[in-house]
């Protein structure tokens, strides 16, 4: 039996032209033999216009996604209802920085990430 607490940092210019991926991660998986986790939820930075792009692949209800600069402690966080529309945009400061990404369903399953921001 294994936990997995994988981190991902992954460095973002604020000013690209086309949406980063910013990979989740499950939190507090247990696998047993070898697995693979399914991740139902995709989030982008997008440089721009400074938001999380939000994308989910099937009805979660009600996602909480709370985006937070590690450095700064700034938060930005918003609920939205996954069965209405698959698809969420969170504006953030945008300034640079480390970030954490998590996402909490009404189940209380939760994904997390982490970027930088240039």
């Amino acid at each position: 039996m294994a936990l997995l607490l994988p981190l991902f940092v992954f460095e973002m210019s604020a000013d690209e032209k086309e949406a980063k991926p910013i990979p989740l991660s499950q939190g507090s998986v247990i696998v047993l033999e070898r697995a693979v986790v399914q991740i139902p939820i995709e989030a982008y930075y997008e440089g721009i216009t400074f938001s999380i792009q939000t994308a989910v692949s099937s009805d979660l209800g009600a996602v909480e996604i709370v985006v937070t600069n590690l450095a700064t402690g700034e938060s930005r966080s918003d609920i939205f209802d996954s069965g209405l529309s698959p698809w969420h945009e969170l504006q953030i400061s945008g300034d640079s920085g480390n970030y954490e990404i998590l996402y909490v369903t009404e189940t209380g399953d939760f994904y997390y990430g982490y970027f930088a921001v240039e």
